[in-house]
């Protein structure tokens, strides 16, 4: 039997008449975009929300970038070689890199961006586990050395949160995030507008030098066509959907699902897929406390949640925008796998469930899910689950914050902060293997999995690196620090003048113009 959900809040004024806001309309030197959250962390690294990534990136600029095949091309790099032995690898910076304030790009920049991206990120962790050492040989050049290979590390420097700073700002402590961003990126952050709940904006970079390859993805060339890019926080569906059809934004970033077909079916409006590995959505546990430090109640839930139904409540009735069936990693990836989760393509055995639970020792403790209740497509995630919990027998406790709430509680060193679950998107390339997967790793380290990851990282050959991921995809079926809940793509609104968008799994401000 599904489960029956009341209407969600944020849906229920959907058919209500679309009120105008009151924004100026703008020149055609000016983009205004619509994001999907406000902004609330300058550092992508420390807070690994998707709003930062799309500001880091138009900010910052990386010495690899990742294109359309998940290969890692030279970025701010003009060259680099790596010994036969994969020990030993020297970096040189192609010209005419500076950063906003007027500094040149130095290599004793990037070694200070890559000590930092180490302390925090899953691959720079295992790098520096390796006994890596970086440091400058010039103005613009550097090195790495390790004690062992490590062969992704293009592919790691291009495709995570290595983004390069000014040494002076990459140097304190990485566990409280950056206040100042300043990069050498195509655009300028314009500190002095910033209200994180209501306005964003940021200036073209007149002295960005792109590459000279075409764009592909997050390599090549980034050409900027706008003056100005304006983001506008515009939490209210109704509002933000009503705001295009008025011609006073530009672009909004995940139109609410009532929407989608509104918006379509107007004049001058597009609506399209634009990254092509979606979006893997995952339920994820607090393993530092009951209830949930007991993987036999984990797995009740795995063998309880139905991916179709979450998939149902998160896009509704897209068809094209949906793909249940799927494990952790990325679908449509090389390590996409079904081993140990075979169970996702048939019906949740909800009685077995229950008597798992019971089996487990549970003992009637509060289960306190946090849902994200300023993101339309968080929200359904998060009374998806709390039906789910209810139906096996669990006592949940909804709690819902908005997103920068949600991170600071479950990022707190405090074991006694009280949250047992909650679910999040996470882009395809951030879980297309090992290592990126964060929610594969949960926030308790298991030996099994972190020895598998370790292995993955020091496999050099596709069979290998696909042995792996199976394994770590079984052990994570039986002790899972998350359950994945399918594949779904968020489509962009935007005007049909608009053109020359990257199909990456952030946004990409670079090559989009007006016609």
């Amino acid at each position: 039997m599904p489960i029956q959900l009341p209407r969600r809040a944020l849906l229920a004024s959907a058919a209500a008449p679309l009120a105008a806001p009151a924004l100026a309309q703008g020149n055609a030197r000016v983009l205004r975009f619509v994001p999907h959250t406000a902004l609330t962390s300058l550092d992508q690294l420390w807070s690994n929300a998707l709003i930062s990534a799309h500001h880091a990136y138009m900010v910052f600029d990386q010495l690899f970038g990742v294109d359309a095949n998940l290969v890692a091309q030279p970025q701010m790099l003009s060259g680099y070689e790596v010994s036969p032995d994969g020990l030993h690898w020297t970096f040189a910076l192609r010209d005419g890199l500076a950063f906003h304030d007027g500094e040149p790009v130095l290599a004793k920049d990037c070694v200070a961006s890559i000590i930092r991206w180490s302390l925090r990120d899953l691959f720079g962790m295992h790098l520096a586990s390796l006994g890596m050492e970086v440091r400058a040989t010039g103005d613009k050049t550097f090195e790495l050395h390790s004690k062992k290979p490590f062969p992704h590390l293009p592919y790691a420097l291009g495709a995570s949160a290595c983004h390069i700073m000014p040494e002076r700002i990459a140097v304190p402590d990485v566990s409280r995030g950056i206040r100042e961003a300043i990069g050498s990126g195509p655009y300028k952050f314009l500190a002095n507008e910033w209200d994180s709940g209501a306005h964003v904006a940021y200036a073209r970079n007149d002295k960005y030098v792109p590459r000279q390859e075409k764009p592909d993805v997050l390599a090549g060339a980034k050409v900027t066509h706008f003056d100005r890019v304006e983001w506008k926080i515009l939490p209210e569906p109704n509002t933000a959907a009503n705001a295009l059809i008025k011609g006073e934004v530009d672009w909004l970033e995940r139109p609410h699902t009532d929407h989608v077909a509104r918006l379509r079916a107007t004049r001058g409006i597009v609506v399209q897929k634009l990254d092509p590995f979606g979006w893997m959505g995952m339920l994820q546990f607090n393993l530092r406390r009951p209830p949930f430090d007991n993987p036999r109640l984990r797995r009740a839930v795995l063998m309880a949640l139905d991916q179709k139904e979450y998939l149902q409540a998160v896009v509704g009735d897209y068809p094209d925008l949906v793909n249940p069936g799927v494990g952790w990693f990325t679908a449509g990836t090389p390590l996409a796998t079904l081993k140990g989760v075979e169970q996702f393509t048939r019906a949740p055995d909800i009685d077995a469930a229950r008597r798992l639970v019971k089996d487990s020792g549970y003992d009637g403790q509060k289960v306190v899910h946090l849902a994200a209740g300023d993101i339309p497509v968080n929200t359904a995630m998060g009374q998806m689950t709390a039906e789910l919990y209810k139906r096996i027998g669990l006592n949940v406790v909804y709690t819902s914050v908005d997103w920068g709430m949600l991170v600071a509680r479950i990022q707190s060193p405090d074991p006694a902060s009280e949250w047992a679950s909650f679910c999040s998107g996470w882009t395809g390339l951030s879980t297309a293997n090992p290592g990126g997967h964060r929610p594969l790793a949960g926030n308790v380290p298991n030996p099994q999995m972190e020895a598998l990851r370790a292995a993955w990282m020091e496999a050099g050959d596709l069979a290998a690196q696909k042995r792996i991921a199976e394994e770590m995809q079984m052990l994570s079926a039986q002790m899972p620090a998350s359950v994945p809940f399918g594949q779904y793509f968020l489509p962009h609104a935007h005007k049909a003048e608009l053109t020359g968008f990257s199909p990456a799994a952030i946004v990409a401000f670079w090559g989009v113009r007006r016609a």
